[in-house]
């Protein structure tokens, strides 16, 4: 296979940023008053840490989650690593999330499959592009975050996921999630944050395993898929990171 890395452009990165609605833009607003953004300057971002938010010992598979840090404009950076299906490759990227959607910045894919390797020398030698991308952004780098699972003892909000089902065409005989719609309570009020679609007739359940609070009144939920694995048990769950302000 070849090992090419494939960068995905800048541009992508710009519609990214124009697809934000009115939500997002006072969402942004709320996070330029923080102290936190007011001295920023370009980093020379290490080696993210992994957080873990499924114990090592579920009878499962799924993705690892390392978060790299926020702008003010409202951008979650964090590298993910998906599940290993025993295929004996590496696979990675490097994601900027935000409520609505999520944009790949970097990626090692079937495509560009790797062997023996991890994601420190992934990240060491490819530092100077991971640098350019986080620090075009104005990504700044979060440290010692901590998971916490929902509901929390004292919630000061709290998430759910609506999900629709439908019957499996596969022969399987089971029910599978055609859509999946994150929703967030906060006070008397609820928004919806994202809506999830599925056509693979695999995916067999949504989870909100929790959050983590990323500064002041920005937190991002942290979600699953799960699907049926291609040679059966384990089942394999897929990551996807919902930020959102409070």
């Amino acid at each position: 296979m070849s090992k090419h890395l494939r960068i995905v452009t800048a541009l992508a990165v710009l519609i990214f940023s124009a697809s934000c609605g009115s939500e997002t833009a006072s969402e942004t607003d709320s996070l330029n008053r923080g102290s936190f953004f007011s001295d920023y300057k370009p980093a020379d971002f290490g080696i993210p840490k992994q957080l873990s938010y499924l114990s090592e010992s579920e009878v499962v598979l799924f993705d690892k989650f390392y978060p790299v840090g926020i702008s003010a404009s409202g951008n979650f950076a964090y590298v993910c690593e998906p599940a290993d299906e025993a295929t004996g490759y590496y696979f990675m990227q490097l994601q900027f999330a935000q409520t609505n959607e999520e944009i790949t910045v970097f990626k090692i894919d079937e495509t560009d499959a790797l062997e023996n390797t991890e994601l420190s020398e992934i990240w060491l030698k490819n530092k100077s592009i991971f640098n350019e991308n986080l620090n075009k952004e104005k990504i700044v780098p979060l440290t010692n975050l901590k998971f916490e699972k929902l509901p929390a003892r004292n919630p000061n909000f709290d998430a759910r996921a609506d999900i629709s089902y439908a019957s499996s065409k596969s022969g399987l005989g089971i029910q599978v999630v055609q859509k999946a719609t994150i929703m967030l309570a906060h006070k008397e009020s609820e928004k919806q944050l994202r809506v999830l679609k599925f056509n693979d007739e695999m995916t067999v359940n949504v989870k909100i395993h929790g959050y983590i609070k990323l500064q002041d009144n920005f937190y991002a939920l942290i979600v699953t898929d799960e699907r049926i694995g291609y040679e059966g048990p384990p089942n394999v769950h897929t990551l996807h990171v919902v930020p959102f302000t409070l």
